[in-house]
């Protein structure tokens, strides 16, 4: 399974013939109208998501499309998570994190979930702004980000509170809405001005929901002042500088800058194995927003080039008349991986219908595991091959040449001086 997952979600706006958009399942088509030489031409762009949210999505629909992986990794798997979300200013991100008057937010329901499951929990905020870190639940104190010995970048004296009822959840809310920087931008009066970054933390694992700033080029930018510009500029930098990293690692890169910013610091473990991370872009259908939205799509498919690994059951054949022997295990397997298949759908509707994975979470593991067994029973020595001989080294060849040379040479000079004696 890839260690990445990448989805997008669409705001709903009320001018449905402005729309430059359209969704194909998990597709999403961008038309966008390029001047040429001498007349404008019109131009598509295709997009493939792992999943897409239609603009009639609510929060508890994207929650559940999402939170039943990430506990799965989470507890199960005993992996490190980290979902953020990304897009442009005003497309909806806040909204998917902390919620609204009129629905909850991601943040708050994955914490009603995990205290359900009566797991050990504690939470620390942050926000990043100018590329500094501060201390949501401590008045907003600076902190700094450090490398320890293990090469790993750690916040030493950030506060950590206990989360055990949802008053601890709310009065951690109120707290990040009261604290967190926000400002005019050309899309809204309200717009996030720092990177908000949660971390939850479990049973020796680290769980990090960040809502990244929104991008914004900066001729939309209203900038009225000299603190607004380093504002937009410095989310910007920011921004520019994990596509730096991203790019870098698609590329193969030896050397990847991590160190240019303190949001790459914080994101360098994002990408590795012992992490899953999920990565949620949200975007403004509207016309005028055509440009916008093909860089951030831009930026969300090329991570998916990082590390990408076939989620397949049953291997293509090219030749009908020869089968291997997985195939035909799997073959063989097929109606009880298809029921366990049933099972999971039935699992998944019940916990849609009951609105909680509090008593239905167990019974998902625990199909999910005899899926997994049923792959691991294959015996991968069932198709033994030949072992090929051992040739010898070049070095153990050149050995071996300088020796038979050598009792040539001796074979030779010793016939010629029994001829020198015959002959006196």
């Amino acid at each position: 399974m890839n260690n990445i997952k990448i989805m997008s979600r669409i705001k709903p706006i009320d001018e449905n013939n402005n729309k430059c958009v359209k969704i194909e399942g998990n597709k999403i088509l961008i038309k966008k109208k390029q001047s040429g030489c001498f007349k404008e031409r019109l131009v598509k762009y295709e997009y493939n998501f792992d999943r897409v949210f239609q603009d009639t999505v609510t929060n508890l629909e994207v929650f559940y499309e999402i939170s039943i992986d990430m506990l799965y990794n989470f507890i199960k798997k005993r992996k490190n998570i980290v979902f953020y979300v990304y897009g442009e200013t005003g497309s909806g991100k806040t909204h998917t994190i902390l919620g609204s008057p009129n629905e909850e937010g991601f943040f708050k329901m994955i914490l009603q979930d995990m205290i359900a499951m009566d797991l050990p929990i504690h939470v620390s905020v942050i926000q990043i702004y100018n590329n500094k870190f501060f201390d949501v639940l401590n008045n907003n104190k600076v902190i700094f980000q450090k490398e320890n010995g293990g090469q790993e970048f750690v916040l030493s004296t950030l506060k950590k509170q206990s989360i055990e009822n949802e008053e601890n959840i709310n009065s951690i809310k109120e707290c990040i809405l009261s604290n967190r920087k926000v400002g005019k931008s050309g899309q809204n009066d309200t717009s996030s001005r720092t990177h908000l970054c949660i971390i939850i933390y479990s049973n020796g694992l680290t769980m990090k929901i960040i809502d990244l700033a929104g991008c914004e080029k900066a001729s939309q930018s209203i900038c009225t002042n000299k603190k607004m510009c380093l504002e937009n500029g410095g989310i910007n930098q920011s921004l520019f500088n994990l596509k730096e990293c991203i790019r870098s690692l698609v590329m193969n890169k030896k050397h990847i800058p991590y160190r240019r910013c303190e949001l790459t610091k914080f994101l360098r473990d994002s990408f590795s194995d012992s992490c899953k991370t999920f990565i949620l872009s949200t975007i403004n259908p509207h016309y005028k927003n055509q440009s916008t939205n093909i860089d951030v799509f831009n930026y969300i498919t090329d991570i998916r080039k990082i590390n990408i690994v076939p989620n397949r059951i049953f291997p293509t054949i090219q030749n009908s008349h020869i089968e291997s022997p997985r195939f035909k295990y799997l073959k063989s397997n097929q109606n009880i991986l298809s029921e366990l298949q049933n099972m999971e759908e039935n699992i998944l509707n019940r916990i849609f219908e009951t609105k909680t994975t509090k008593h239905l979470f167990a019974d998902y593991i625990n199909v999910i595991e005899k899926k997994q067994d049923i792959m691991n029973k294959y015996n991968k020595t069932d198709n033994i091959i030949s072992v090929p001989p051992i040739y010898p080294k070049p070095k153990q060849k050149y050995i071996n040449k300088k020796r038979i040379l050598k009792e040539k040479i001796q074979k030779t000079y010793s016939t010629v001086t029994t001829f020198a004696k015959l002959r006196g």
